[in-house]
């Protein structure tokens, strides 16, 4: 009786272990600027050359920003994924230490039949990198 017991749970135990494991890639949609998804960006940052851009394949059609600026609070609807020159001065002479968010930022990948609005950014502008 024991024996039968015993190779009976070695048994079940043998089928159990034969299971096979699917590992599925996660896609990481998230958009990036500078290699930052938040927190503190030095204003010579904000108009990185790649501008916003995601890990994964697809581009960045829209976004918009609001900042402050010589007039105060700014909220801009942009086409494409950088961010203007005339922006990033305005930012870099009036909105040192204030933040910036990046918003609606709608982006097209190749597999999806349609524009994905992805999560927005906030950012903290410094003078330097340690700031």
């Amino acid at each position: 009786m024991r024996v039968l017991l015993l190779f009976s749970l070695l048994s079940l135990q043998t089928i159990a272990q034969s299971d096979t494991i699917h590992v599925a890639r996660q896609l990481n949609y998230f958009p990036w600027l500078a290699a930052r998804q938040y927190g503190d960006l030095p204003y010579y940052l904000l108009c990185d050359n790649k501008g916003i851009y995601i890990l994964e394949e697809g581009h960045i059609d829209s976004f918009k920003i609001s900042y402050y600026g010589k007039k105060g609070m700014q909220e801009i609807k942009l086409k494409g994924n950088q961010v203007p020159d005339s922006i990033c001065k305005d930012i870099m002479l009036h909105g040192i230490g204030s933040d910036v968010f990046f918003s609606e930022i709608i982006v097209t990948i190749p597999s999806e039949r349609m524009p994905v609005r992805v999560s927005s950014m906030r950012f903290t502008i410094t003078r330097k990198e340690d700031e």
